[in-house]
C-alpha cells in the first residue's frame, strides 16, 4: 500500500506537476525587479496564471527556476533570480552572481516551498544592475521553473 493523496486515493506519477517557461526573449531594465512572463508547458491542474504558481493543493512543493541571460556589456554588477511569495514584498530566496560578458550564461534557484492550497502563491522575478537593458532568453529550454508536490499538509 503506498502513500495516499489529498482526497484519500492513491498518488499517480505526474497528477501534481508543473512546469513553466518563458514563450519569448524578455528585457529586464535595470534597477527594477521584474515578474519572469512564465506560461505553462505542461500543467494538469491549471495551477500556472497570470505568471503566477498557485497549486490548490496544500502542501511542500519542490520548486526549481532557471534563467538564461543573455551576454552582458559590462562585468562590475550583478544578475538575480528570486522567488516571491504572497506579493512582491516577500522573497523567500534568491540567487545572484556578477554579470559575465561575451558569453551567455544561466542561473538557477532550487527551494522547497509551503503552500496554504487556498491562497498562496509564488511570483518568479528577476533584478539586473548593467545601468541599461538585458535580456533573459526564452523558449522552452531557457527560461523554465518547474515544480512538484513533495508532500501534500
Amino acid at each position: 500500500i503506498g502513500a495516499t493523496g489529498p482526497s484519500g486515493g492513491f498518488l499517480t506519477a505526474g497528477s501534481y506537476v508543473v512546469r513553466g517557461y518563458l514563450a519569448s526573449d524578455q528585457t529586464i531594465t535595470s534597477g527594477s525587479d521584474t515578474v519572469i512572463q512564465m506560461v505553462d508547458d505542461f500543467d494538469p491542474n491549471n495551477w500556472l496564471s497570470s505568471y503566477q504558481f498557485k497549486p490548490t493543493i496544500a502542501g511542500y512543493y519542490n520548486i526549481t527556476l532557471n534563467v538564461w541571460w543573455q551576454a552582458g556589456a559590462i562585468t562590475n554588477n550583478q544578475t538575480n533570480i528570486q522567488f516571491r511569495k504572497n506579493g512582491p514584498g516577500n522573497g523567500i530566496a534568491i540567487a545572484q552572481t556578477q554579470i559575465f560578458t561575451g558569453n551567455d550564461y544561466s542561473q538557477e534557484l532550487t527551494g522547497l516551498v509551503y503552500f496554504n492550497g487556498s491562497t498562496d502563491y509564488i511570483e518568479f522575478y528577476v533584478y539586473q544592475t548593467t545601468g541599461g537593458s538585458a535580456s533573459i532568453y526564452g523558449g522552452t529550454g531557457n527560461t523554465t521553473f518547474q515544480a512538484f508536490l513533495a508532500r501534500s499538509a
